[in-house]
């Protein structure tokens, strides 16, 4: 059993990391948090062959004592009164003072790789994605028992990810464009088929005026 088993023994919740807990009731009269959410980035995801996420900030919004009412969504900022940053101006300015640097890369989470347990014990020490853990410090991995295997193992899954990348990119370019050939002809037969309609339908007689 390695040492990061016993990791987690009283460690903070790492999913509520950098998500403001403050959910007061303002003048503006709704419960609302503001939080980070982890949302894949199709495009570099494509290009680096593995799950690319980037943290976007989102809130939830509801009317108090009714839970059918949630909303939960990216926060809408600008200078209008009804954006979030002016009708809950207190909350969101609460949030930036306590908002963490944004991450991006492959979660541990996406990582099939570690089981959960040492995800959330990674979690625990600041360590979120792939890459992270792939340029740890040395000195910093020699701390803890079986660091530098989950190191090493993470640089060498992230070098056969971008190896393949390439090919995984040209198989999702025939892939769409085979896509966009297979509706091209579903949309010619569905045309076809109806100037057969047409052409088969009785001709209607105009009838002459005397």
């Amino acid at each position: 059993m390695s040492e990061l088993d016993h990791l987690g023994t009283g460690m903070i919740d790492p999913t509520r990391i950098g998500q403001n807990q403050q959910m007061q009731a303002s003048t503006h009269g709704m419960y609302c948090n503001f939080y980070m959410e982890a949302e894949q980035d199709s495009v570099k995801s494509l290009e680096e062959g593995r799950p690319i996420f980037k943290e976007s900030p989102y809130v939830m919004i509801m009317t108090p004592g009714d839970q059918s009412s949630v909303v939960r969504r990216p926060i809408r900022t600008g200078h209008h009164p009804k954006d979030d940053n002016n009708r809950f101006a207190v909350e969101y300015n609460a949030f930036l003072n306590n908002m963490e640097q944004p991450i991006e890369g492959t979660l541990l989470s996406e990582w099939p790789q570690i089981s959960k347990s040492q995800c959330l014990e990674l979690n625990a020490l600041h360590i979120k994605t792939v890459e992270q853990l792939a340029n740890l410090n040395d000195g910093a991995a020699s701390q803890y028992m079986g660091m530098q295997d989950l190191k090493s193992r993470a640089k060498a899954w992230i070098e056969l990810a971008s190896a393949e990348a390439p090919l995984a990119f040209m198989t999702a370019q025939l892939e769409e464009r085979d896509d966009a050939i297979a509706s091209m002809k579903n949309t010619m037969l569905e045309m076809q088929a109806e100037l057969g309609e047409l052409k088969g339908a009785p001709k209607r007689k105009v009838k002459k005026e005397d």
